[in-house]
């Protein structure tokens, strides 16, 4: 197995949850009972087919067009409650049996990849849709649902162990001073990447070697569900599962150094031991039969805590076979944490599953007071910025003219929106940047807007307070580089271009800036409601623009970071 390469092994310090007495406060006034009304006062409203719609024909759902889903993989929930109800295993395997025989008497081409009984009472199955389809009607099935694509964090190579802001914001620094709270007798099962259990922090021994320090004094238990190459976005991959919970994407082992990180760094609950359970391989996705098996493994290995900083995108139903597993296992006393997820640019109801779970503690992302950013300069002004996701690379070093393509303006129309190709003003100079405002289109319809004209970057200011993290994919290739600075910063160099010729300076390095929405969620966080219109997520917590680049060492081992968390698995693409 791959092993997380040297420079890749520092662990982030601590970052925390915030109580969520007003949202319960919020939900409670939302959800309770209305006010009754005296008779004769309500109206009635008729029935569907008074008004001319026709209720659907009764009958099994459909698969189809399941957005995310693996091809020809399905959960098969089974009837009966599973074990951490009571429900002995070998009754529950039983009635798996059943099914299947079931199922093939009925001429349905089934293979059963995984069984689940502990906290959930169920199969992994591979065969066609038309087979799942017909598999619903089998007695003795509850339910089929599809194999999810679970996607795995963005690399962060220049991310750095800086979280003394995020501390402050959560009191987590507090907590260890006053309280002596230090996670001592505690088990948090981390179901991620794998973690880095070599890292001195985390008990291990220094030496890159995924043999040594496993079972360790910190990291104590674990597995490896899947092997270094499994990636479920790949046809034919399959997982293969060996005893080593390593990383080799760094993103596990970010989250465990948050969780328990002891040494250089201390971690929120420094004396707590991890169970490391491996759900992704080193590149693209997993899938949520493998994180079932993570959770029923964990589960059954006596963890107190159950972290997942992942999830199944807009799967937003409680009834999704990982959240009801989350629920069962919280029923049953163990705490089950869940990112709500990076969906939130796309609106509400872009939670995942397992963090939709009614008994999860789900977590969101606020902005942080401080960010760390690469930065370019405008004279002795220095202004941060974020690159925007498949533009070109931003340089470094080297000088350009900024021209804007319109007055600042909040009007949908406006040339400073470059949304219209006529309306971009065409560059004075060889090589010119353009200034261009948040707003009515899509990040890439104004790159493609400037690239045609012959602009060779693009600085996107936003449109309200804080950065954000923009994609600029589509057709065409953006080939261009493309960053985004913040309102106040934009209107800034606005000023600064009507006052005279403006040069921006790239620079290599970062910068620590105040963010202006601290506090604020950050744009990519998902928030509910659910599909069952329960509010979401629970608490959240600094989770964007804490961290940016630097190289520390150790032990003459350097290292860095993993990504920041929660996860972000999506960056915003629209406007």
């Amino acid at each position: 197995m791959r092993h997380l390469p040297a420079h890749r092994r520092a662990l982030l310090s601590p970052r925390s949850l915030l109580t969520a007495g007003a949202a319960a406060t919020l939900a409670a006034a939302m959800f309770g009972p209305l006010p009754a009304q005296a008779d004769g006062q309500g109206d009635d409203l008729g029935t569907a087919s008074s008004h001319g719609v026709e209720a659907p024909a009764k009958g099994s759902p459909s698969l189809d067009d399941v957005k995310g889903a693996v091809p020809d993989r399905y959960l098969v929930q089974v009837e009966g409650a599973p074990q951490a109800q009571g429900t002995p295993q070998r009754t529950l395997k039983t009635k798996q049996t059943g099914v299947v025989e079931k199922a093939e008497k009925d001429g349905l081409d089934l293979t059963v990849d995984q069984s689940f009984t502990h906290a959930w009472n169920g199969m992994a199955v591979s065969m066609t849709k038309a087979d799942a389809e017909a598999l619903q009607d089998v007695d003795g099935v509850t339910a089929v649902y599809p194999v999810m694509q679970v996607a795995l964090p963005p690399d962060e190579d220049d991310a750095s162990p800086e979280d003394e802001y995020a501390n402050a914001m959560t009191g987590v620094d507090s907590v260890q001073k006053v309280d002596g709270l230090d996670g001592e007798g505690v088990t948090v099962g981390v179901i991620d990447s794998g973690v880095d259990y070599n890292n001195p922090d985390l008990g291990g021994s220094g030496t890159n070697d995924q043999t040594k320090d496993f079972p360790g004094s910190r990291v104590t238990m674990g597995y490896d569900f899947v092997g270094d190459d499994y990636n479920s976005s790949v046809a034919g991959s399959v997982p293969k599962p060996d005893e080593y919970p390593d990383d080799c994407g760094g993103h596990g082992t970010h989250v465990a150094g948050i969780i328990g990180a002891d040494g250089d760094v201390t971690g929120v609950a420094p004396k707590a031991d991890i169970a490391s359970y491996r759900i992704f391989g080193c590149e693209g996705t997993s899938s949520t039969d493998v994180i079932l098996a993570a959770m029923d493994r964990a589960f059954a290995d006596g963890v107190d805590v159950i972290n997942m900083s992942l999830g199944a995108s807009f799967m937003t139903w409680d009834e999704y076979p990982t959240a009801q597993a989350s629920n069962e296992i919280t029923a049953k006393g163990v705490v089950v944490v869940a990112s709500g997820g990076n969906e939130g640019e796309a609106g509400t109801f872009s939670g995942g599953a397992p963090g939709v779970g009614s008994d999860v503690i789900t977590v969101g992302s606020v902005e942080n007071t401080d960010a760390h950013t690469p930065y370019f300069a405008v004279g002795t002004t220095k202004y941060g910025f974020t690159s925007a996701e498949d533009g070109g690379k931003v340089p470094t070093s080297g000088k350009v003219v900024l021209a804007s393509a319109g007055e600042d303006s909040d009007a949908a129309a406006a040339p400073v929106l470059a949304c219209d190709p006529a309306e971009v003003p065409k560059p004075t100079k060889k090589k010119q940047a353009l200034l261009v405002k948040r707003g009515t289109c899509s990040f890439h319809d104004k790159a493609a807007n400037a690239q045609e004209a012959g602009y060779t970057a693009v600085v996107l200011y936003n449109n309200s307070a804080g950065l954000i993290s923009p994609t600029v994919a589509g057709d065409p290739e953006i080939t261009i580089p493309v960053v985004s600075i913040t309102q106040d910063d934009g209107v800034a160099l606005q000023k600064a271009i009507a006052a005279g010729t403006t040069k921006i300076a790239w620079k290599d390095g970062v910068a620590v800036f105040p963010n202006a929405g601290a506090g604020l969620m950050s744009s990519f966080s998902s928030y509910g409601l659910t599909a069952e219109l329960g509010l979401k997520p629970d608490l959240s917590a600094p989770g964007d623009r804490s961290i940016r680049p630097c190289r520390s060492s150790r032990a003459g081992t350097a290292r860095s970071p993993a990504p920041r968390w929660p996860p972000r698995t999506s960056r915003a693409r629209l406007r």
